[in-house]
């Protein structure tokens, strides 16, 4: 009976030792991993792990640190024998769907997903694995069409953008577009009609669209070569490279214009730009700022655009909302207007500009505007629009214009 107790007692001390000595380990190695020392961290866990070789912390520890040293095929063995023990530790599923789409292991991870709670499920991070797996098995429209809804949930992952734009780039790499305008006047001037055909290259950078835009007013006909360039510089960061030429008055003879746009935490996005017009004896430079903030189903944007001219600064600002629907393609936009500012649409546009009084360049206008967008399919998308504007004439005498619009994107 002694020896029984005695061994008991033995055997005792030694689990209280193992697991002191396992506990000062995962310590250990949780203090080096805070030090970046991850060498000696996988040393001190994997001595753990022989005292204890199921302990699901120092597992996912050591799995963690053999995926941030990118040895994805060692993580996924240490990792597999406990993953199952927890399914709604969300942290710990999504490393291992991380770990799974790493290898390609796509029929793994389906099942795996497949297996954990529906609420597990269905938050964006494991949707988004889903998305990438579809991505990676070359299913290109189904996973387009699934980023495109993801997107309006969870508008501000930067990742999920740019695997939107890859998968545009998959799906259909170029496009031709065609924009159509007419301008109504309740004055006694013609109506001002306008056509655009364009072409867009997706390429790696950014996507790069070239246009022919005419314009018919004032009984002129004239046209504007166009390029516009969106290159992307980091995972954050987009500009815009812009410039056209004209030899004709309705058109300003050389534009140019930059922007840079930048992803901020929490949906929101800002920009700031510089657009640049060479009119006849009337050059034009506008400044703008811009703040977006995405909240669910919906956009926010607000735009002053800030414009010197003859000794004097002029102020517009925009507003704009969009509600998205199932879609991030599909959306209805109310958009508004006003300021007082040079009218480069009308009074820097008309061909007898010289014999005007300078005094009458300055335009007070309320403009407000509907937009709606819906894609027919992955390569068709249409976009009307209706535009009310209410404007300064000369002093004191207004006009209103009416404009309506469409616009066709064909990606093939």
């Amino acid at each position: 009976m002694k020896l029984a107790l005695t061994l008991v007692a033995v055997l005792y001390s030694s689990l209280l030792l193992a697991q002191s000595n396992a506990d000062s380990l995962y310590n250990a190695a949780k203090i080096a991993v805070q030090e970046e020392k991850y060498n000696l961290a996988i040393g001190q866990l994997e001595e753990m792990l022989q005292l204890r070789p199921l302990e699901y912390d120092g597992r996912i520890l050591l799995a963690r640190i053999y995926y941030w040293k990118l040895d994805y095929s060692l993580a996924i063995t240490t990792l597999s024998p406990v993953v199952h023990r927890a399914p709604s530790d969300a942290e710990t599923q999504l490393l291992y769907l991380n770990l799974l789409l790493a290898t390609k292991q796509l029929e793994q991870l389906n099942e795996h997903l497949a297996g954990l709670p529906i609420e597990i499920q269905q938050q964006g991070a494991f949707e988004f694995c889903r998305i990438q797996a579809l991505q990676l098995a070359g299913k290109n429209e189904e996973a387009l069409l699934a980023i495109n809804s993801y997107l309006v949930l969870y508008p501000d992952n930067s990742q999920a953008r740019q695997l939107q734009q890859l998968l545009i780039r998959l799906v259909a790499n170029q496009a031709i577009l065609v924009d159509i305008e007419m301008n109504h006047f309740n004055v006694p001037i013609d109506n001002w009609y306008s056509l655009a055909i364009g072409y867009e290259n997706r390429l790696q950078p950014g996507p790069l669209q070239v246009r022919l835009h005419l314009a018919n007013r004032f009984q002129l006909t004239a046209a504007q070569l166009e390029t516009d360039f969106y290159p992307r510089l980091n995972d954050k960061t987009t500009a815009y490279i812009g410039f056209g030429l004209s030899n004709n008055t309705l058109f300003s003879a050389f534009r140019l214009g930059g922007e840079i746009y930048r992803s901020l935490p929490k949906a929101w996005e800002i920009s700031v730009g510089v657009r640049y017009l060479s009119f006849k004896n009337n050059p034009l430079t506008t400044y703008t700022l811009a703040a977006t903030k995405y909240v669910g189903n919906y956009y926010f944007s607000i735009r002053p655009f800030i414009i010197p001219f003859q000794s004097s600064i002029y102020l517009t600002s925009s507003f704009s909302s969009r509600r998205y629907f199932s879609d991030s393609r599909h959306y209805l936009g109310l958009s508004a207007a006003i300021g007082n500012s040079p009218d480069m649409d009308f009074r820097l546009n008309d061909p007898n500009i010289e014999n005007l009084n300078p005094d009458l360049y300055l335009l007070d206008a309320i403009a407000i505007r509907l937009d709606y967008q819906r894609p027919i399919n992955n390569r068709l998308l249409l976009k009307p629009f209706l535009e009310y504007r209410n404007e300064e004439f000369r002093p004191a005498t207004y006009r209103s214009r009416t404009s309506l619009g469409l616009s066709l994107i064909r990606n093939f």
